[in-house]
Parts: C-alpha cells; structure tokens; sequence
C-alpha cells in the first residue's frame, strides 16, 4: 500500500536477512532541536553519576551524556554509588535504575538523601512501572526506559533549568478538538490480528 518492497533471504545453519525499502520523500521541516544551544552550555562540564547493573545501559548512558559535553561516571551497583559517594560527594547529579539487585533505585536514593540531600536524583524508570509514586519528592525528575538522546538531554536540562519538579505524567493531555484538521495524517496499520486492528 506505500508502495514498498520487502524480501526474506535465509540459509539454513547461517542465519536470516530482511529487507524492506520505502520510498519517502525528503521532509521540509527542519531537523529536531527542540534545546536551544545556549542552553546545552548549562550541562557542559556537569558531574553525573550513573547507577545501572545493566553494563549495555550503562553504557549506552555513558555515551549520551559525553554526546550533551558532560562528564559522566558509570557504576554498577547501589553499593559501589554509596563508595563512591563517601569518597568524593562531588557530582551534580545522579541517574539511578529503579532495579537493580540487593539496593534498587528506590533505596539507594533513600540514603542518598539522607546524607547528600543537595545532590538531585534522576529515576530511570521502567514503562508501566510506578512504585516510585509512593515516594513523592523524592526524585527530581523521573525518565521511563528505554531512555532516548532527546529525551534523555531535554530531561537532564530540566533538572538544571526548572525549579519545578517534574514526574511522568499521570494522565495523557487531551486533544483539541480540531486536532484532526490541524494535523491530517494518514496512518497505515499492520495488524494481522482483527480486535487489535480496531482497538488501533
């Protein structure tokens, strides 16, 4: 119905390859950005901490944040962020996952508070997960999973730049009701599943 292509190529004991193309044409509006680059100067240089057991996580977050120009540290457990911590106190702020072994999200940040109350504390938080509601205040800012460069650098930047705290949102912002006008967007679903199709 796009006008596309799509092709399998499989080899027993080797493994498979597929392939589709679309064709699309260029889009006129400008690339996103929605940060605009005298703000980025406020994360430049920042101390992070990053609490994560996932070492691809950690990883990927570690690279995010040099991406923004700061300056992060990676660790791989509640334990090992309180050393760390007792050693040098000097971070700006602290990314922790919400679960991890032996001192999930919710603990480390409960002695965090206790002894460094000035450090800001981010959760990164699974979809659909919301535990940390029982806790309000306690974080300055709550990031779902799986946390992209965009989101990642607009929410960090809220951290720095608005005195608000900021959480998920508990309930979807509702349309207007010229939505639909404003924005004629023709959407195609692939849904082999009739009930899904219609709930779509």
């Amino acid at each position: 119905l796009m006008g596309g292509q799509i092709e399998a190529k499989s080899k027993r004991g080797e493994g498979s390859t597929f392939i589709f193309n679309i064709p699309m044409s260029r889009s006129l509006k400008p690339a996103r950005n929605s940060t605009p680059q005298e703000s980025m100067t406020v994360l430049a240089g920042k101390n992070i901490l990053i609490v994560d057991d996932n070492t691809t996580s950690r990883n990927i977050l570690i690279k995010q944040l040099k991406a923004l120009s700061m300056l992060p540290v990676g660790v791989n457990s509640g334990l090992q962020a309180l050393d760390i911590l007792s050693q040098n106190s000097n971070f700006d702020l602290i990314l922790a996952d919400k679960d991890m072994p032996q001192i999930d999200g919710l603990q480390l940040t409960k002695s965090i508070k206790i002894k460094y109350p000035v450090i800001p504390v981010v959760l990164l938080n699974p979809a659909g997960d919301e535990d940390y509601k029982q806790e309000p205040g306690l974080f300055a800012y709550v990031i779902a999973k799986p946390v992209r460069l965009h989101t990642l650098q607009d929410d960090v930047l809220a951290v720095f730049t608005k005195p608000v705290i900021a959480e998920l949102k508990t309930e979807p912002e509702k349309l207007e009701e010229n939505f639909s006008q404003k924005y004629p967007v023709r959407i195609l679903i692939a849904e082999d599943n009739l009930i899904n199709q219609k709930i779509a």
